[in-house]
């Protein structure tokens, strides 16, 4: 027969291990959605400076605009991207890290100014978070539609959750 010591401390170690997990679970959850919140953010201010920087040559040609101050946009595959397309002149621009390899963009109706997500193949079939806005330019000749896209390697938000998670483990 199991005393009524034995079973308070049994019960009581269950039950506070199932307490522990299950607010482990849900810190590890409000962090990732926190950090998932930061990396739109960012997305967010690298697609309006980029807006911000579009110019066009004489002719009407889109200009190659100088990528952000962050290294990631200059090594190829290096995590952070960016991508232009003006499909007026059927040019598509892209950030030096995105090397020999073009965002496989859906085919969406956009509203001016909004923004779209999404998680998508990215180079070396890495998943990439995605930000994207159609944005209206002067351009000589004309208004034009550019679409602006920007993305991260999504394997940031995991190693940065896993991070969270090894360290409130102990």
């Amino acid at each position: 027969m199991i005393s009524i010591r034995t079973r308070f401390i049994v019960v009581s170690l269950i039950s506070v291990t199932i307490a522990l997990s299950l607010a482990s679970w849900f810190l590890v959850a409000l962090f990732a959605d926190n950090y998932e919140k930061r990396i739109d953010t960012e997305l967010t201010g690298h697609i309006n400076r980029l807006a911000g920087s579009l110019e066009f040559a004489a002719d009407g040609t889109l200009r190659k605009p100088e990528s952000p101050a962050d290294n990631r946009f200059y090594k190829a595959y290096g995590g952070l991207y960016w991508q232009l397309d003006d499909q007026a002149r059927n040019l598509e621009l892209r950030s030096p890290s995105l090397f020999d390899y073009a965002l496989p963009l859906p085919d969406d109706k956009h509203v001016l100014g909004a923004i779209h997500r999404y998680h998508l193949k990215g180079p070396e079939g890495a998943d990439v978070i995605v930000q994207e806005r159609v944005v209206q330019v002067a351009a000589p000749g004309g208004p034009r539609i550019i679409r602006i896209a920007v993305a991260i390697d999504a394997s940031v938000l995991e190693d940065a959750k896993g991070s969270f998670a090894r360290a409130i483990i102990p």
